[in-house]
C-alpha cells in the first residue's frame, strides 16, 4: 500500500513539474524572444542570399549560414548582435521544443505526430543555429571545410542560365 502512495506522490510531483515547465514556455517573455528568433533566422537567410549574389558577381564570401554569421560578426556591433541573436535563437529552440512536448495533444493521432515531429525538427535547426552563433560570439566559429564547396555550388547555380 505504501508503494502505491509513493508512486502517486511521484506522479503528482512529475505532473506539477511538467505544468511548471509548460507555464515557463508559454510565458510572454519567451514568446517575444522566440519571435525575435524568427526575425534573426530571416535576417540570416537574407544575408546568405546577398552573399550568393555577391559571389555570382565575382565577389567573395561564403553563401552558407556560417558565412552569414561571419557577416553579422563583422558589423560594428558584432559581438552584441551575435549574443542577442544567440539568445533569440535559443529561445526559439526552447519554444519549438515545448510545442513538440506539450502542444497538439488534442489533435487526432496522425495530425499530432506530424506536428510534433515538425516542431522537434525545428528545435534541432534553431538549436544548431544558436550553437553556431554562440561559437562565433566566443571567437571559436570558423568557416569549416564545407565553405569552399558551398561557395562553388552557389556560384555555379547563380551563373547558370534560367531554364
Amino acid at each position: 500500500m505504501r508503494r502505491c502512495a509513493e508512486g502517486n506522490a511521484i506522479k503528482r510531483e512529475l505532473r506539477d513539474a511538467a505544468d511548471a515547465a509548460e507555464d515557463v514556455t508559454n510565458s510572454r517573455a519567451l514568446e517575444l524572444l522566440a519571435r525575435v528568433g524568427f526575425a534573426v533566422s530571416g535576417l540570416l537567410h537574407f544575408l546568405v542570399g546577398t552573399i550568393a549574389i555577391r559571389l555570382a558577381m565575382g565577389g567573395s564570401g561564403n553563401a552558407d549560414f556560417s558565412g552569414a554569421v561571419s557577416e553579422l560578426a563583422s558589423q560594428p556591433a558584432g559581438p552584441f548582435l551575435l549574443w542577442a541573436s544567440f539568445a533569440a535563437c535559443a529561445a526559439l529552440a526552447i519554444w519549438q521544443a515545448s510545442d513538440a512536448v506539450f502542444d497538439y495533444n488534442r489533435l487526432p493521432a496522425m495530425d499530432k505526430v506530424g506536428k510534433k515531429a515538425k516542431a522537434a525538427a525545428q528545435t534541432v535547426v534553431f538549436a544548431g543555429l544558436a550553437v553556431t552563433l554562440a561559437s562565433f560570439a566566443m571567437g571559436t566559429g570558423s568557416g569549416g571545410d564545407n565553405q569552399q564547396s558551398a561557395s562553388d555550388l552557389t556560384v555555379a547555380v547563380m551563373k547558370a542560365p534560367a531554364a
